[in-house]
C-alpha cells in the first residue's frame, strides 16, 4: 500500500496553523464531517471495525450498533442509523462521546477499514460532506428504483464525482481511503480539527455495491414521501417556481 509522506502530511499542517482562519462552512446546524479512521489502542489494533463490533451488547448481523434518530453531520433521520464515538475512540462511552449518525456519513469515519474499490477520495470543491452524502444517498435510491431514466442519471452523476479522484492522485500520491486512515493515526489528535483544512473539498466517494440493500430501505423509508417518479416534476416545480 502506497503511504502519503509524514513530511507532506506535517507541511500542510504547518501552513494550517501559520495561514488564515478557515472559512469552509459545512450544512447549516450541523458539525463538518472529517475524514477519519477509528484511533488504535496501544497494541496497535483498531478498537473497533466496521465488521467485528467491540459492541458485545449488538445482536445486529453487520457487528455496527443501530440508533433511531437524525445524523449529527447531515441531519438524516433514520430508524437503522448507527451510534458514533466522536473521538473515534470506540472504547470510550463518556458522556458527550456519542451521538447518532447515518450509514454514509459513518463510512468517512472508518477509512481504514475499506476494502479497495470499496471507495475513492474525490476533489468535489464547493460541496460539503454533508451536502455531498445526501447527494450521494438520493442517487443510490435512484439506482435502487429501477426507473431507467433515474438510473442512468444517476450513474452520470455517480462518475462525475468519482473521476474526481485523479485530482487527489495528482495532489496526493493517492485516492486509497486506507492510505488516508494511516496518515491520519500517524498525526497527533490535537491536529484532528485542522484536517478540516488540510483536506478541504475532499470527499469519500462510494461505490453503490456498499449500500444497495439499504438504500431499498431509504426508499421504503425516509423517501417514502418522495418517491424516485416525482423527482422531474419537483424538479421543475422548483426551477420555475414564481420570484
Amino acid at each position: 500500500m502506497q503511504q502519503i509522506d509524514d513530511l507532506q502530511f506535517s507541511a500542510r499542517l504547518s501552513d494550517v496553523r501559520d495561514g488564515p482562519a478557515n472559512d469552509t462552512q459545512a450544512c447549516a446546524a450541523h458539525p463538518r464531517l472529517l475524514l477519519a479512521t477509528p484511533s488504535q489502542v496501544w497494541s496497535g489494533a483498531p478498537v473497533h471495525s466496521l465488521s467485528t463490533s467491540t459492541h458485545a451488547e449488538t445482536s445486529f448481523p453487520d457487528g455496527v450498533l443501530h440508533q433511531r434518530g437524525p445524523c449529527m453531520y447531515c441531519g438524516f433521520e433514520f430508524e437503522l442509523n448507527d451510534l458514533h464515538h466522536i473521538n473515534d475512540n470506540h472504547q470510550d462511552h463518556t458522556d458527550g462521546n456519542e451521538g447518532v449518525i447515518c450509514a454514509l456519513c459513518h463510512v468517512w469515519c472508518h477509512l481504514g477499514e475499506l476494502p479497495p474499490g470499496d471507495a475513492y477520495v474525490s476533489y468535489l470543491p464547493g460541496l460539503s460532506p454533508c451536502d455531498v452524502n445526501h447527494l450521494q444517498r438520493a442517487m443510490l435510491v435512484a439506482l435502487s428504483s429501477g426507473d431507467d431514466s433515474a438510473v442512468h442519471d444517476a450513474r452520470d452523476i455517480l462518475n462525475w464525482m468519482a473521476s474526481h479522484r485523479d485530482y487527489v492522485q495528482q495532489a496526493w500520491g493517492t485516492d486509497e481511503p486506507a492510505t488516508f486512515a494511516s496518515a491520519i493515526v500517524r498525526q497527533p489528535l490535537e491536529d484532528k480539527e485542522l484536517r478540516e483544512i488540510v483536506f478541504a473539498d475532499l470527499a469519500l466517494v462510494i461505490h453503490p455495491r456498499r449500500f444497495m440493500a439499504v438504500a431499498r430501505s431509504w426508499a421504503s423509508g425516509p423517501y417514502s414521501d418522495h418517491p424516485v417518479s416525482d423527482w422531474t416534476r419537483t424538479y421543475y416545480s422548483v426551477i420555475n417556481a414564481p420570484i
